[in-house]
C-alpha cells in the first residue's frame, strides 16, 4: 500500500507546483471556497434569522442509514439500521469590523437491534476575530464536545459492550500581520481529553480509560514572502507537547512526550481556477520519559489542491504525512501518510454529485503493527428549496492490518433530510 501512494501524491504536489498565488496565512487548509459543493447559492441559500447585530442559521437534520458492519469485524458481520438527528444553531455577527460567531448542535444516533451502540455527540464554540488594522487581526476561539470512539479504532478496547467516550475542551488563539511584501503568524492551541473512568466489556468486566487523560499543547510561528501578487513562500515551526494525568496501564507507561516541526511551503491562487498548498520538512516526536516508548520520527509533508475544472465541476486533491498518538501497549505513535481524491459536479443548479477515494497508511512506533485504510464514496445532494435539502450516497471503508482480528469491510447507504432557515 505504501507504493500506491506514491505516484498519486507526486502527482498532487506536481499540479500544486503548477501555478502561482497569494494567501494572507499559510495554514493546512485547503482553499474551500472554491468547491463547486461548498460555493454560495443564492437561489437555495438559507436567509438566516436576524437578531440585532447577528445572523442565526437554525437548521434540524433528520438520517437513516444502513450499516453492513457495526461493530468492524472480519467476520460474522452484524447489520443494522441507524436513524440520527443532528439540531444545530450558527449565529455569526453582521458588524463591518471584526466578528464573532456561536455554533452549538448535537448529533444522536439510535440503532434499530443494537441500543448499546446509541450514542449522543454534542458540541458548542465560540471564535471571534479582532480586526487591529487592514493588515492585522486576532483570532480566538473556545470549544466544548463530547464525542464517541468508533467501533475499530485501534486505542479502543476490541471487547467493550459500547462506545467510549470522551470530552473535550480545545482553546485556540492566532495572531497575523502584514508589513508589505512579508506576514508573520503565530499560534498556539491547547486541548484536554477526558475518557470516562472505566467502561464495561462484553464479559462484565471494568476495564480502565481514565488513563488516557491529557493535554495535547501546540504552538507555531510562520514567516512569510509574497514573492509575487499570486504566489506565496512561508516557513513554519511548531512545538508539540502532550502531558498525561497518569501512568497508563498495568504495565505503567508514562506516555509524556516531546515535539517539533519546521517546513517550508507554499501557497498559490488563481483567481478561483486553480488554488492550493505544498508544503514538506521534518517531525519528530520524542518519548524521553519512558525508555520503552521509541521516538516517532520522520519527513513531514503535504499538499492540498482545489481545481475547477468547468464552472460545474471541481477536483480536489489532498495529502498529509503526521504523527499520531497511540496508546497501545509498547507503541509511542504512529507515522500516518494519507491520500484523499474528490469530485464534485453541478449536475442541474440544484443537484449536486460527487465522490471521493482514499488511502492511509498508518505505521507504529515500536510494534509490529501497520494499517492500510481504503475509502470511498457515492453521493448526491439535491436541494428543493431554500428550507429543505436531501443528501444521499454510498460510503466504502476496508481496512487491512498486520494484526489479522483488526481487518473489516463496511458499506453504508444513507439518505438525510435537512430543514434549515
Amino acid at each position: 500500500m505504501k507504493s500506491a501512494l506514491v505516484f498519486p501524491a507526486t502527482l498532487l504536489f506536481a499540479l500544486a507546483a503548477s501555478g502561482a498565488g497569494a494567501q494572507t496565512a499559510p495554514t493546512d487548509d485547503t482553499a474551500t471556497e472554491l468547491s463547486v459543493a461548498e460555493r454560495p447559492n443564492l437561489a437555495y441559500d438559507a436567509v438566516g434569522l436576524r437578531a440585532g447585530a447577528f445572523l442565526f442559521f437554525p437548521s434540524f437534520e433528520f438520517g437513516a442509514s444502513s450499516d453492513d458492519n457495526i461493530y468492524r469485524t472480519p467476520e460474522e458481520e452484524e447489520r443494522d439500521s441507524i436513524r440520527s438527528i443532528r439540531p444545530r444553531i450558527f449565529g455569526v455577527s453582521q458588524w463591518r469590523n471584526h466578528r464573532l460567531e456561536l455554533d452549538m448542535g448535537l448529533d444522536a444516533s439510535q440503532f434499530e437491534d443494537a441500543d448499546k451502540e446509541n450514542v449522543t455527540n454534542w458540541f458548542t464554540s465560540v471564535a471571534g476575530r479582532l480586526d487591529i488594522s487592514r493588515d492585522a487581526w486576532i483570532k480566538a476561539a473556545l470549544g466544548v464536545r463530547e464525542l464517541h470512539e468508533e467501533r475499530g479504532d485501534p486505542n479502543s478496547p476490541r471487547t467493550v459492550g459500547r462506545p467510549v467516550s470522551r470530552d473535550l475542551l480545545s482553546a485556540r488563539v492566532e495572531a497575523f500581520r502584514q508589513v508589505n511584501r512579508l506576514s508573520f503568524g503565530v499560534e498556539g492551541s491547547y486541548t484536554d481529553l477526558a475518557y470516562e473512568d472505566s467502561v464495561e466489556t462484553v464479559t462484565g468486566q471494568r476495564v480502565v480509560q481514565n488513563d488516557r487523560d491529557r493535554g495535547e499543547s501546540d504552538i507555531s510561528a510562520w514567516v512569510g514572502w509574497d514573492l509575487a501578487p499570486d504566489y506565496q513562500a512561508y516557513l513554519r515551526g511548531t512545538r508539540y507537547i502532550r502531558r498525561y494525568d497518569r501512568l497508563q496501564g498495568g504495565d505503567r507507561y508514562n506516555r509524556d512526550s516531546d515535539g517539533m516541526e519546521i517546513v517550508a511551503g507554499v501557497r498559490i491562487d488563481l483567481g478561483g481556477v486553480l488554488a492550493g498548498e505544498l508544503f514538506g520538512g521534518y517531525r519528530e516526536q520524542s518519548y524521553d520519559q519512558d525508555d520503552r516508548l521509541p521516538t516517532a520520527q520522520g519527513a513531514s509533508y503535504g499538499g492540498a489542491v482545489t481545481w475547477n475544472v468547468t464552472p460545474l465541476t471541481t477536483i480536489r486533491g489532498d495529502a498529509r504525512r503526521t504523527v499520531g498518538e497511540s496508546t497501545l501497549r509498547q507503541a509511542s505513535g504512529y507515522l500516518s501518510t494519507a491520500l484523499l481524491l474528490s469530485l464534485d459536479h453541478e449536475l442541474r443548479r440544484n443537484l449536486i454529485i460527487g465522490g471521493n477515494f482514499g488511502l492511509t497508511s498508518n505505521e507504529y512506533e515500536g510494534i509490529a503493527r501497520e494499517d492500510d485504510i481504503v475509502t470511498g464514496s457515492i453521493r448526491g445532494t439535491w436541494l428543493i428549496s431554500r428550507q429543505l435539502q436531501l443528501d444521499f450516497g454510498y460510503r466504502f471503508q476496508q481496512r487491512d492490518s498486520t494484526v489479522e482480528r483488526d481487518d473489516y469491510d463496511k458499506n453504508l447507504f444513507y439518505l438525510d433530510v435537512r430543514l434549515q432557515f
